[in-house]
């Protein structure tokens, strides 16, 4: 199969935490977490273009960078000045200090905390990491209060249907009705090009330079060199992983079963790995941005926990890559097209909503006499609940049964529920039932 698209640059979401670095007179160090190949390192580069001042860029994974940054804090501000060209004291626009795979030196992040008290009006700091492990345990432990982590992910289609993008999902969801119909009647005009990018999303994935393929072939290649490059340099360093090749095993098994429960015995009995071998590995691929977790809602914060949770790859070009069906036909044929649908609106939700902590806690909910639905979100104490259904068909009252057993457990705490398909029109079943065109909460 032969797509053809023009090669582009896309905004991306994470513009919006950047930005503020040009905003604020002392800003927080931004920190930008992804897995690799989402477009980090191109955003930090493109950040750079724009910026006002002087720029000084580090790599973790250079040696001379490596050095200087476990070194003594005044060599690494005489360093900074000589390239500068300049004292701080003399500094008369704010430097752009970008740190790339920053977690590759830990002894980075005490310097870069002295850095930011010491000159917050001279200099703002930007850093990005491809391991929320180490990251994450490193910026909350030396830089608590000085740091605003931002998530990163593949592209979002916000990101290929917007100009502007932004994270609209939640703000989306909390309109009423006659918002809704005005808003898909004015926006009807994005339907074509939202329909050709998601036939393309399923099948190519979403990390940017794989979906800006023309050729299968292409993207197979690339996404074999994703899981290569992963289990080479962010995995093998990991003193949590004791065995390599058996982590890969519960890679492999862990993006096949997107969009399923989680049953650790089964995955221990397939691997023959330990139980707690294995929920160790699944985190570990949660913390690395492969996968994303999802528990089971319930009234009980207790019953939450003890629920099997759900998974879901963040990216649908790795449940691809791991079946080697990169073909839409083949993947209805298995019958897999409403799990990629699923997996790829999950994601959407996470691109926009989590990448800023703003959109409210997703759970699914599924109850012992099989009532679900894909996506729960708890907002305070509002709820709003999502079906998606890759059909093309009206939506029949019946698909909103799941919805309407949470709302009978949730009563008066359920502010909306959307059954979200390929069906192109928006219709009210209900008060707080609606259903929506899938493009609706991406433009």
């Amino acid at each position: 199969m032969h797509y053809s698209i023009t090669m582009q640059k896309y905004q991306r979401l994470s513009n919006i935490a950047l930005n503020r670095l040009f905003e604020h007179k002392e800003s927080k160090i931004i920190a930008l977490l992804g897995a690799r190949q989402v477009g980090k390192t191109t955003l930090l580069m493109e950040l750079t273009s724009r910026w006002p001042g002087k720029v000084i860029k580090y790599v973790g994974d250079k040696l001379e960078d490596a050095e200087l940054w476990r070194g003594n804090f005044r060599d690494i501000v005489r360093e900074l000045e000589a390239n500068l060209g300049e004292r701080f004291d003399n500094i008369e626009k704010p430097a752009l200090l970008i740190f790339d795979e920053v977690q590759k030196i830990p002894e980075a992040f005490d310097n870069l905390k002295v850095l930011h008290d010491d000159f917050k009006k001279k200099i703002k700091i930007a850093v990005s990491g491809s391991s929320s492990l180490q990251l994450l345990h490193r910026t909350t432990e030396s830089l608590g209060g000085r740091v605003e982590i931002v998530t990163m992910y593949p592209l979002s289609f916000t990101e290929i249907l917007g100009r502007q993008p932004e994270p609209v999902w939640m703000e989306k969801s909390g309109k009423d009705f006659a918002f809704i119909l005005d808003d898909i009647i004015k926006k009807s005009r994005v339907a074509e090009e939202a329909s050709r990018a998601l036939e393309k999303a399923l099948v190519f994935g979403l990390f940017p330079e794989a979906y800006l393929q023309e050729k299968v072939d292409e993207v197979r290649l690339l996404y074999q060199n994703y899981h290569q490059t992963y289990i080479e340099k962010d995995v093998r360093d990991l003193k949590e992983v004791g065995n390599v090749l058996d982590f890969d095993l519960v890679w492999k098994i862990a993006h096949r079963a997107s969009g399923q429960l989680i049953n650790y015995t089964n995955i221990s009995k397939e691997t023959g790995l330990a139980h707690n071998t294995v929920k160790k590995y699944i985190s570990i691929l949660a913390a690395s941005f492969n996968i994303s977790i999802f528990q089971a809602y319930s009234r009980s914060l207790r019953r939450r926990v003890v629920r099997s949770p759900k998974l879901f790859s963040v990216d649908i070009g790795f449940f691809n890559h791991c079946l080697d069906i990169f073909n839409l036909e083949r993947l209805a044929a298995a019958q897999l097209t409403g799990v990629s649908f699923e997996s790829v609106m999950i994601a959407e939700f996470l691109k926009q909503e989590r990448g800023f902590i703003r959109g409210g806690e997703p759970y699914f909910y599924r109850t012992s006499a099989n009532a679900e639905v894909d996506l729960v979100v708890e907002r305070g104490v509002d709820l709003y609940a999502y079906e998606f259904k890759y059909s093309e068909r009206r939506p029949e009252p019946s698909d909103f049964n799941g919805i309407r057993s949470l709302l009978t457990a949730a009563r008066d705490r359920l502010k909306a529920g959307f059954v979200v398909s390929r069906y192109p029109h928006a219709e009210k079943y209900a008060d707080n039932l609606f259903a929506v065109p899938w493009w609706y909460f991406c433009s």
